[in-house]
């Protein structure tokens, strides 16, 4: 199969699956955010993110500890771009998730098997 044809089977599938994504998540798209994500999508400060490379990830205590620092960073960055707005949020996860079961097809694809398995 060539470039192109691959290029245009991944630009579809992706379509595909990010109209399904957010269709099912569309009733919930809107929702608050609850629990972790009330202290964790939020603005750290400089020395929190210095202090997650060698220390607990998360400054207050609540998450179980451990070395995460690019969790605190992903979120930061999410803050960043997106403050509070939950539906920008749902939406970012929705286009990530689906990124990530179409590079996971075409990596299978890579290693041999056929489109009709790796997308279905």
């Amino acid at each position: 199969m060539t470039i192109n044809n691959t290029k245009i089977i991944l630009g579809l599938t992706f379509l595909i699956y990010l109209i399904f994504g957010t269709a099912f998540t569309l009733r919930s798209i809107t929702y608050p955010m609850v629990s972790d994500d009330l202290h964790l999508i939020r603005n750290f400060s400089t020395e929190q993110i210095i202090n997650s490379f060698h220390g607990n990830w998360e400054p207050d205590g609540f998450e179980t500890p451990g070395l995460r620092p690019l969790t605190m960073i992903f979120n930061q960055v999410r803050y960043s771009l997106f403050g509070e707005n939950v539906v920008l949020h749902h939406l970012l996860l929705t286009v990530l998730l689906t990124t990530y079961f179409v590079l996971f097809g075409w990596i299978n694809h890579r290693f041999g098997i056929p489109w009709k398995y790796t997308l279905a």
